[in-house]
């Protein structure tokens, strides 16, 4: 069974226009284990704004590059740190791609997982930098689902 890709809510992949429901829930299940669901301030002149992402941080390559795939993001090597006995790798993703990629794996996260992911979706949705048009949108597509 495949997911299609039209709208934010429904998936966040820009690039693909099909992604299965097992490559779904396999990313939903490494994310639920080793990623960092997180809401950051994020400072542009004399305001702070609130940013969300979902940063996944380790040392198998092969997991890392699969999983940055399916993300649409790339995946850095982290700088060498001296208690580090492996390489280690980064990869992150933020604002509206992260809200996407947070609603499509929602459903396959535990019960501590939805209640962060709600809290950063919250803080999305309250973003400054929406407009009420915007804001009415998310609830009508949230209300939808």
């Amino acid at each position: 069974m495949a997911v299609p890709c039209s709208s934010l809510a429904q998936c966040f992949w820009a690039s693909a226009d099909v992604i299965s429901v097992a490559e779904i829930a396999w990313l939903a299940g490494l994310l639920e284990g080793e990623a960092c669901f997180m809401t950051v301030n994020r400072r542009v002149k004399d305001k702070t704004y609130k940013r969300i992402y979902v940063q996944l941080v380790m040392t198998d390559k092969d997991v890392m590059e699969r999983a940055g795939a399916l993300m649409g993001t790339r995946v850095c090597d982290v700088p060498w740190h001296p208690l580090a006995s492996k390489a280690i790798y980064r990869t992150a993703i933020h604002g509206d791609k992260a809200a996407g990629l947070m609603m499509t794996i929602y459903s396959f996260m535990g019960e501590r997982r939805r209640k962060k992911i709600q809290e950063c979706i919250a803080t999305w949705k309250a973003s400054p930098g929406r407009t009420k048009v915007q804001r009415a949108r998310l609830e009508l597509t949230a209300g939808a689902s």
